[in-house]
């Protein structure tokens, strides 16, 4: 209820003090959700209660807001900036920051709520300060409702951000040369279809008639949806070859990656000597 973003607005802080004025912010995988006002807070926004205190950290303390004070953020105007996503998760409801990923953070049914109407809260005072309604955008969800923050306050344009790098690395142009992809991240489940990595890249693997194989430390519920016909993904791969406790699972985590990377080869290898000429 109190984990901050205000660490990442640090770091912003510290690039324009450097010269940035072209700022891209990776959002995904945060511990907090408090839609960006730690980020904004750290770059000299004041978050206000109806007395005028500054209020607490984290995204509950969000409930108490009357008023934004945006001046200090003025001196960002030469700043261009693009918010790199991980998520196509709107601000708000049941595909929300605090409703979706809130749980993964430890937030069990009254803290997600809590959460909510701390980022509810959060639009309300924006909006009718005059910024945008921003809280729809595709994003805005990502890394606890950073996306939101950053579009809404500083006008940031958001962007996929495994599309951007996959066009970074030239993907695309690699996999017309590939027999297979494999891709994979820690925890394989219906969330990653929201614009994840994998996600992104099995699509371009599908587009270029390439089988995708996704490796995973887990499988979890609706990684089912991600196959094929209805999901990019030619087959997927759980990691763990049995049951384990999760600090022998991370030990085994190398031989673990090893030995499904190869069956998956094997498969495909397999697949492709019974295919007709």
């Amino acid at each position: 209820l109190a984990a901050t973003s205000a660490g990442t607005g640090q770091l912003i802080a510290r690039a324009r003090a450097l010269g940035a004025r072209r700022i891209w912010v990776a959002l995904g995988g945060s511990a907090c959700t408090d839609g960006g006002s730690g980020l904004l807070r750290a770059l000299g926004a004041g978050f206000l209660d109806a007395r005028g205190r500054p209020l607490p950290p984290g995204g509950a303390a969000l409930r108490d807001l009357a008023r934004v004070d945006l001046g200090a953020l003025r001196a960002l105007g030469d700043t261009a900036w693009t918010a790199l996503v991980d998520v196509r998760n709107p601000l708000l409801g049941p595909e929300g920051a605090a409703a979706v990923y809130g749980p993964q953070k430890g937030a069990g049914p009254a803290e997600v709520a809590a959460l909510e109407a701390g980022l509810a809260r959060l639009a309300e005072v924006l909006e009718a300060s005059g910024a945008p309604r921003a809280r729809e955008l595709p994003g805005a969800g990502a890394a606890g409702g950073c996306g939101y923050g950053l579009a809404a306050v500083l006008g940031a344009e958001l962007r996929p951000g495994a599309e951007v790098v996959c066009g970074a690395v030239g993907l695309s142009e690699r996999l017309r040369q590939a027999d297979l992809l494999v891709t994979g991240e820690g925890r394989l489940d219906a969330q990653t279809a929201f614009g994840k990595a994998p996600a992104a890249a099995a699509d371009l693997a599908a587009e270029a008639g390439v089988p995708a194989v996704a490796l995973a430390g887990e499988l979890g519920p609706g990684w089912e949806d991600l196959l094929q016909p209805r999901g990019p993904l030619t087959a997927a791969l759980c990691l763990a070859p049995g049951p384990r406790s999760r600090p022998a699972a991370l030990r085994a985590t190398a031989a673990d990656l090893a030995r499904a990377a190869a069956t998956a080869v094997r498969l495909v290898r397999a697949g492709a000597a019974r295919a007709p000429t």
